[in-house]
């Protein structure tokens, strides 16, 4: 139907749109463009792939993103424009749209309040859609700290040009954090000494930026970016001391960025699997899809989780008020084809969302298009697969690692019998 390509060039810096003959010429060879990675390549076969896609009739919608700017953060931006690029489409044609994204970032509080999970939930009211979003695969790449009160943090940091961490805490609580170098150099830094600092300590310099509560967050951020002065920064064994000065609250969260962008030797020694879910499957409207192995229906555990649940006597008390994942779906060793030609395994809760996403295309073929359930979108049709969700994985359903369950497609229709 549509594929917008984000990539700039000099003549069209906000790259191109081709049209739906342009896209039928690409298929029938006269020209194309290289998935060069071929993540998008695997994902739309699973989803809408024409021999072993889920949805295998839909129209597509294609955004092929683009890369940040040098000042700015991971793909927001171009999240943002390809969300609404795609739902103006899905209007201007009249159809319901089941959108997939299997990205995700570290960046944020995970609290759902950053710019970009509202702007997703803005989306997902926005016509007749339904977004999925994979949990991401941070579950056991120890880049999580959970703390309460004071408490002495150890950060192994390997071979790195440059690195960053942040610190999500409550805007009511005070804490002095002590910085301790492998090479025992120190620095104190305050929490209500808001403001940018720039300090070194032997080789590595750090920049600090001490946010403000702002008018969507209570949590305040404390960014510590940290620079080589020559090739690379200290290594070692980074020392991170949360002294807590003042409470009402406690608990506060560390976050490196996502495996991809650390070296495996880059890593809390005391990390924490749960919050690993990724940004925006943190969106609270959005259905997030947490993956399991094909093989045995055990939970996988790269998947990222989300916070804890807890169980009270009159009924369930969600972490963040929330269950997320909601959804999980095959994401281990699964078949997809591979970019150039022919079909390979691949691994990834970017790969158990489109399970999800053709899934959720389904239902609402059945119910708008053919006008069995008009309304059945959005957070019905969450509803509706979450409450067709097979229960058998391991562990007390809902939880924090495969939400309500597995993915049935043929039990969540909304058909009740009474």
């Amino acid at each position: 139907m549509a594929f917008w390509d984000q990539t700039p060039t000099p003549e069209q810096p906000e790259g191109i749109v081709y049209s739906e003959e342009q896209i039928n010429q690409m298929l029938a060879g006269e020209f194309g463009l290289l998935d060069e990675s071929g993540h998008g390549t695997a994902v739309a076969s699973i989803a809408a792939g024409s021999t072993i896609g889920v949805a295998n009739e839909s129209r597509l919608i294609v955004v092929k993103m683009g890369n940040p700017g040098s000042d700015s953060f991971p793909r927001t931006t171009q999240l943002m424009r390809a969300m609404d690029f795609c739902n103006q489409i899905s209007l201007q044609e009249n159809l319901p749209m089941a959108a997939n994204i299997s990205y995700g970032n570290c960046y944020g509080n995970h609290q759902g309040d950053s710019l970009l999970e509202r702007y997703m939930d803005n989306q997902c009211e926005i016509g007749r859609n339904v977004i999925c979003v994979g949990s991401g695969n941070e579950g056991v790449a120890n880049g999580h700290f959970h703390g309460f009160g004071t408490q002495e943090i150890e950060v192994a940091v390997g071979q790195e040009t440059a690195l960053n961490l942040q610190i999500w805490k409550h805007y009511q609580d005070d804490f002095q954090i002590i910085l301790e170098s492998p090479r025992g150099f120190r620095h104190v830094i305050t929490s209500y000494q808001q403001g940018v600092l720039r300090f070194s300590m032997g080789d590595t310099q750090l920049s600090c930026y001490i946010g403000d509560a702002t008018p969507y967050s209570v949590m305040q951020e404390i960014y510590l970016g940290f620079f080589p002065k020559q090739y690379l920064i200290t290594s070692g064994i980074w020392r991170i001391t949360m002294n807590a000065i003042s409470l009402r609250n406690g608990n506060y969260d560390l976050y490196l960025p996502g495996q991809a962008q650390r070296s495996l030797e880059t890593r809390f020694y005391a990390s924490n699997p749960s919050g690993t879910i990724t940004i925006p499957a943190t969106t609270e409207k959005a259905i997030s899809v947490g993956a399991y192995r094909s093989r045995d229906g055990g939970y996988a555990d790269f998947s990222g989780r989300g916070f804890p649940l807890f169980r009270q006597p009159d009924g369930y008390l969600y972490g963040g008020n929330r269950v997320k994942p909601e959804i999980s779906a095959p994401g281990e060793h699964v078949l997809a084809a591979v970019a150039g030609g022919g079909y390979g395994a691949f691994s990834g809760t970017s790969f158990a969302v489109p399970y999800v996403t053709g899934s959720a295309a389904l239902l609402m073929e059945w119910g708008i298009v053919r006008g069995n359930d008009r309304f059945l979108y959005g957070q019905k049709l969450k509803a509706c697969l979450t409450a067709g969700a097979n229960l058998w994985l391991a562990g007390e359903i809902p939880n924090e690692k495969t939400g309500w369950g597995k993915l049935c497609l043929s039990d969540s229709f909304p058909i009740r019998s009474y």
